[in-house]
């Protein structure tokens, strides 16, 4: 009778052994078609981190402790936030993992994230924005820096942005969500492109088919995240990121009175909730 009442609830199903390496693969490939690049990218480097402290052979050997084991080092190596990411991320994967008969059940399912420390949000004032532009060594940087602030868009939006999408004499900028780059909230979207930014971008040379490629192709967000910070510690100010204009704009929009949705819709959030935080 148990077996029989175990059947109809399928908690007897076979479970198809796979290698945990195997189904990170799988999963890069069956996630690329449903998310974007840089939310792809992120669960292959959580699924990696969990590969290298617990070594799982066969994905279905996977157990709640192995999953503490992982968060507990995870803790110790990186912030709370980046570690609770990751923690997701796990989660996620193994939900999918479930769905696809390589899992009884969710192993990660139990293990609770610890509580992060609300973080201050960091919007530069006009004078920061002015000592960074001041600091800039190129004009290129001027641009993406400008474009970046006075439009909220994201690092891998600014990275895949082309001059197709650029229309300089109606002063507009397409952010679009195409199989070459996958836009976080799958939507595309217009944002105004402010008459001094026209102006910088109208110095930067054609190369390519990207607003901000390099002379040899398409450039590594590492790489520009690197050389932001290096213009951030020549114009002296506080620490911030280059993700930290996007919070720039979109708070100085809620400041001036623009309505929750209509910021939620010019910064590509997929919800409000997003939207609100900041």
């Amino acid at each position: 009778m148990q077996r029989e009442a175990a059947l109809n609830t399928e908690s007897l199903r076979t479970i198809r052994r796979v290698s945990f390496d195997r189904f990170s693969e799988e999963e890069k490939n069956v996630m690329g078609g449903r998310l974007a690049d840089g939310s792809v990218a992120q669960i292959s480097i959580s699924l990696g981190h969990f590969c290298r402290i617990c070594e799982p052979a066969i994905l279905a050997d996977v157990d709640v402790s192995m999953v503490e084991q992982f968060y507990s080092q995870r803790l110790k190596e990186v912030s709370q936030a980046t570690a609770n990411k990751d923690l997701r991320h796990v989660k996620a994967s193994f939900n999918r993992a479930v769905e696809r008969g390589y899992l009884a059940q969710n192993p990660a399912k139990k293990v609770k994230p610890v509580n992060e420390p609300e973080r201050e949000i960091r919007v530069l004032c006009t004078e920061e924005v002015q000592k960074l532009m001041g600091a800039c060594p190129s004009a290129w940087w001027e641009a993406l820096i400008a474009v970046a602030v006075t439009t909220g868009m994201r690092r891998g939006e600014l990275l895949a942005l082309r001059w197709e999408d650029v229309d300089l004499q109606s002063a507009t900028i397409w952010v679009r969500n195409t199989p070459g780059h996958r836009t976080k909230s799958r939507r595309n979207r217009a944002l105004v492109l402010r008459g001094e930014v026209a102006a910088l971008l109208r110095l930067l040379p054609c190369r390519g088919t990207l607003v901000f490629g390099g002379r040899d192709g398409p450039l590594r967000g590492d790489t520009v995240t690197k050389g932001f910070a290096e213009i951030v510690r020549k114009a002296g100010i506080s620490r911030c990121t280059l993700h930290d204009l996007r919070r720039t704009f979109v708070s100085h929009l809620a400041n001036a009175g623009v309505s929750a949705a209509l910021v939620q819709k010019l910064a590509g959030h997929s919800a409000i909730a997003t939207t609100v935080k900041y």
